[in-house]
Formats: C-alpha cells, structure tokens, sequence
C-alpha cells in the first residue's frame, strides 16, 4: 500500500513539474519574439538590456484589450491583487541583473497568455510600483502544438 501511494505522489509531482517546465518554455519562446520585435528595436537599446520579473500578472489585467482577438463576449473578473503567483525560475531568462526594459509576464490560460513590457530605469521594481505615467506594450501570445506564436500588440497609456 506504501509502494502504491509513493508512486502516485512521485507520478503527480513529475505531472506538475512538466507543466511548469512548459510554461518557462514557453515564456522564453514568448521573450524571444519580445527581443526580435520592431517594437522592442524602436526603444533603440540593447536586446541584453531588459529585466524579466518573477511576478506573474493575473490573466485578467489585459484581456479586456484583446476581446476581438480572444473572441470572448464575457471577460474574466478583474482581480483586485494584479500579482497572482512568483516563479523564481523566470529570473533566470535574464541575461544581466539590470536593465532598462521590464517585462512582467501574464498567467497562462487557454493557451494564451500576455507580456507587459516598459522602460523604467529603477534597477528593480514590482508590477505594483510599475509607472502611473507613460506607456507600455503589451504582447499577447498563442500556444498551438508547443509553439508560441504573437498574435498582437497593443499599447497601453497609463495616465
């Protein structure tokens, strides 16, 4: 009876660790589109000089943007908390400690997710003490047999 338990708590652990394997894979997939884009070059900065967060931002902050692209009627509540999850692993996508461009990633649902990305020249900072002035880009992204592709981009002003 042991034996049969153990094996079932090491046959969900490895479950759970996969899917997450999968979602850094397809975060970095995601970055890389970021870096190779005409809207990250137009910054006219390094592709070293961004700073990926270990926050995960709640799904719910930028679908509302993206409605014609999600086909949805109903949008998902907004969550009060934007901050839903940190994921430690996604630190390490960084190539540097520091950099001008921050991207905070979206949570990933129904094979979509988003990545918000902005200048702010503080070394490092939480999505919460994001700038309440300016603009970001937000990058939303389509997972269709383990391949990430960009769907769109959108500004966001933040006033």
């Amino acid at each position: 009876m042991k034996l049969i338990f153990c094996c079932f708590i090491v046959l969900i652990t490895n479950s759970f660790m996969n899917y997450q394997d999968n979602e850094i894979v397809n975060y970095k997939n995601a970055l890389s589109l970021i870096l190779h884009s005409n809207e990250f070059k137009k910054y006219g900065l390094d592709d070293r000089n961004y700073n990926v967060s270990s926050e995960i931002v709640s799904f719910s902050n930028f679908d509302r943007f993206f409605k014609d692209e999600l086909n949805k009627k109903t949008l998902d509540e907004l969550i009060v908390n934007e901050v839903i999850n940190s994921n430690i692993e996604l630190v390490k996508l960084n190539t540097g400690k520091y950099g001008k461009v921050k991207i905070f990633f979206s949570e990933q649902k129904e094979n979509v997710f988003f990545a918000e990305v902005f200048i702010y020249k503080k070394k490092s900072i939480r999505y919460k003490d994001r700038p309440i002035f300016g603009m970001s880009k937000v990058f939303m992204f389509k997972i269709d047999n383990d391949e990430t592709s960009l769907v769109s981009i959108k500004e966001m002003h933040y006033n």
